[in-house]
């Protein structure tokens, strides 16, 4: 995989070299096709937590997060969240909202 040197979009550039950088990794990969297999509105939810967790939404603003992640699905989810460094971070943080709420 080649890369321009002058990106039309940064943000999506480094999202595929950090996919490039693990390709043939089998954890990346299991986690592509996991993400991959949900439903879109599954995959919203997924983003809708991340945001949570990275204090994008508070819990009392779930509805508006989904409402907002549903609105911006592109089907590019799986690049966006592997591409999204502290992503299993802020997921964890954001189920630990939910656990205290």
């Amino acid at each position: 995989m080649t890369f321009p040197e002058d990106p039309l979009n940064p943000t999506e550039e480094w999202a595929n070299q950090v996919l490039a950088d693990h390709a043939g990794d089998p954890v990346i990969e299991e986690l592509t096709s996991t993400i991959d297999a949900l439903e879109p509105d599954r995959q919203a939810l997924l983003v809708a937590l991340m945001w949570v967790g990275r204090g994008d939404y508070g819990v009392d603003e779930w509805d508006e997060a989904v409402a907002e992640a549903r609105d911006q699905w592109n089907g590019r989810t799986t690049e966006y969240l592997i591409g999204t460094p502290l992503a299993a971070d802020y997921l964890s943080a954001g189920l630990e909202q939910f656990d205290t709420a």
